[in-house]
Order: structure tokens, then C-alpha cells, then sequence
């Protein structure tokens, strides 16, 4: 018997980033080609872009600046966790989280940075997206 097993979440993300950033770019999704920074982000040429996935959610921002995403699933969380967001509330928790990963993709930074992209930053847009339910999502564009 066969089974169908669905492709993994970063192989969707990367997919709908390539026909994304190809539409922006007006290429075909076989010409998009990903450099990398030094901490992993992938890049392109003529465009910025962030990926997120959590869950069985994809998510994708195509920018003419400097963009971060990111899609968290809701679930438990650890009391000294949602602590640090000042918050015992794991929906609150997870918003605030979101918030602050869209921040330190759309500034570059290494996941490990966090802490230092907490709070609001001057120069950077943050706003909660639409996200399916059990899910919070948020965006961080770069303000030239």
C-alpha cells in the first residue's frame, strides 16, 4: 500500500517563496536562486523576502525593504517563558513572539539574538497578521 506523505513545511515555504519572488522579479521559480548572510537568511537578488512555517502553515512576505515573518502554532508553554514577555497568558506570549522574530528576520540577526529585538525598534513597522485558528502571525517591514 502507498502513502502519500505531505512535503515538509520548509520545502513548501521555499516553493512559494520561489513563484513569490519570481512573479516580483519576473523570472520563472527555476531561475529564482537563494544566496545566504552569514547567519542563514536566505537572499536574492532584486527583492526582500522572509519565510515562516509552524504547524501546517506556511507563510511568505515579498518586499522592495527589509521584511520579516513569522507564524507561530499556539500550544503550552513554559510559565518562565511567557515570564520574559511579561505576560502568563500563552496567546499573549506567542503575539509578543511573533512580533519579535518578524523584527530580528527583517533586521538579519541570528535566532540567538532575540532578547535584543524584544521591544519596538525606531525604523521598523511591526503588525499582527490574519492567522488561520490556533495560529498568530506577525510582520516587520523596514521604514526608510
Amino acid at each position: 500500500m502507498a502513502r502519500y506523505r505531505a512535503p515538509k513545511p520548509h520545502l513548501c515555504a521555499r516553493g512559494l517563496a520561489r513563484e513569490m519572488l519570481a512573479e516580483k522579479l519576473g523570472l520563472t521559480p527555476e531561475q529564482v536562486t537563494f544566496s545566504y548572510s552569514e547567519n542563514g537568511k536566505p537572499l536574492v537578488t532584486g527583492a526582500h523576502f522572509s519565510l515562516s512555517h509552524s504547524g501546517d502553515v506556511v507563510l511568505c512576505a515579498v518586499s522592495d525593504v527589509p521584511v520579516g515573518v513569522d507564524v507561530e502554532r499556539l500550544r503550552a508553554v513554559k510559565p518562565h517563558l511567557c515570564e520574559r514577555f511579561g505576560t502568563d497568558d500563552p496567546e499573549v506570549f506567542f503575539q509578543r513572539w511573533t512580533e519579535t522574530e518578524a523584527r530580528l528576520k527583517c533586521c538579519g540577526a541570528a535566532v540567538g539574538h532575540w532578547k535584543h529585538f524584544v521591544q519596538p525598534m525606531a525604523g521598523y513597522a511591526v503588525a499582527a497578521l490574519a492567522a488561520p485558528e490556533g495560529y498568530t502571525a506577525a510582520v516587520c517591514e523596514k521604514r526608510e
